[in-house]
């Protein structure tokens, strides 16, 4: 290799050494910049899921009970997607709200199920990534997550036995199904079955 090729090869390397060097520094000085702005906008879809899972009631975030639940389920409740909360009416404990997230067709469905005395009481999808106007019925459909209501762990909470799938979204149906079913054995789990 000549020493001109050398030199060509060592000034290109060096160029794109800087345009690294300044493309990763603006990444890390934008991330820094709207990190406040997207955890502020994440705080606001967690508490506008919990009321709507549990409405009327304050919650209370439960970080112990989260270090268990994600101990025991890391599927469903790592990488920071679970979270529990105690739902509080006059000061008094009246349901739990499981956030969690579970498998669907696009990727991770980030829901939340609200629980008393072992019976659901709301679910919502709070983000996802499933095909709009098919799988997004998960979240925009009423009536699909009206069947939660009442669903127990002894329930199948299964597509074709006791839950009716979108028409075309079978698997974003299930994973949504299985999510509720997780938080059921979840709530079971840390409470035993029963708000405490």
């Amino acid at each position: 290799m000549s020493r001109e090729m050398q030199r060509d090869m060592l000034k290109f390397g060096i160029t794109l050494l800087l345009f690294c060097a300044i493309g990763g520094g603006s990444l890390a000085f934008t991330y820094a910049a709207t990190r406040p702005q997207i955890e502020a906008q994440a705080k606001l879809e967690e508490e506008k899921a919990c009321k709507i899972v549990m409405p009327g009631a304050e919650f209370k975030r439960r970080d112990d009970l989260i270090k268990i639940a994600e101990a025991q389920f890391p599927e469903q409740m790592g990488q920071g997607a679970g979270k529990v909360f105690d739902g509080l009416k006059g000061g008094k404990v009246v349901g739990s709200i499981i956030q969690l997230a579970s498998k669907g067709y696009g990727g991770p469905i980030l829901m939340a199920v609200g629980i008393h005395d072992g019976k659901v009481t709301g679910f919502t999808v709070i983000d996802h990534r499933e095909t709009a106007g098919l799988g997004s019925g998960i979240r925009d459909d009423l009536k699909f997550g009206a069947q939660f209501i009442g669903k127990t762990a002894k329930d199948p909470l299964e597509v074709k036995k006791d839950v009716v799938a979108i028409t075309g979204a079978t698997k974003s149906s299930k994973g949504a199904a299985s999510g509720v079913k997780a938080a059921l054995e979840i709530y079971g789990k840390i409470y035993g079955g029963v708000a405490k």
